[in-house]
């Protein structure tokens, strides 16, 4: 089911130096890192982090998967950076029902307990 009303913009600046920006094909390599950097932060609270860590094409399938959940109102994932650096992904999931919305994030380790989540929802 799309979202209903204005779509969102593909970039969000918040506080303290932090940007939400849509995730792209382009940022798989960024991604991966991340990810992989955090798979032990990860594991125990993140079922998706069980197939991890993706080769290369792989990530760049899911992020073409994004892309497309994107274009038509569905799901919305943003990375999260800090200073330019990716901190995390965030994100607006169509799984809970009917015109409901979940959020989803996490944190890269080297963020945590810096505030990078609670700022995230000042955007």
């Amino acid at each position: 089911m799309p979202v209903s009303g204005p779509s969102l913009p593909g970039r969000l600046e918040g506080p303290d130096r932090l940007q939400l920006r849509r995730l792209l094909r382009a940022d798989a390599e960024i991604l991966s890192r991340a990810v992989s950097e955090s798979l032990a932060h990860l594991r125990p609270w993140m079922e998706w982090a069980a197939n991890e860590p993706l080769a290369l094409e792989e990530r760049r399938a899911l992020l073409a998967r994004w892309e497309e959940q994107w274009s038509r109102g569905e799901d919305m994932t943003f990375g999260i950076f800090v200073d330019g650096r990716l901190a995390g992904t965030c994100g607006l999931h169509r799984r809970i029902g009917a015109g409901g919305l979940e959020i989803g994030y996490w944190v890269h380790p080297a963020f945590t307990r810096r505030g990078v989540a609670t700022s995230t929802c000042d955007c």
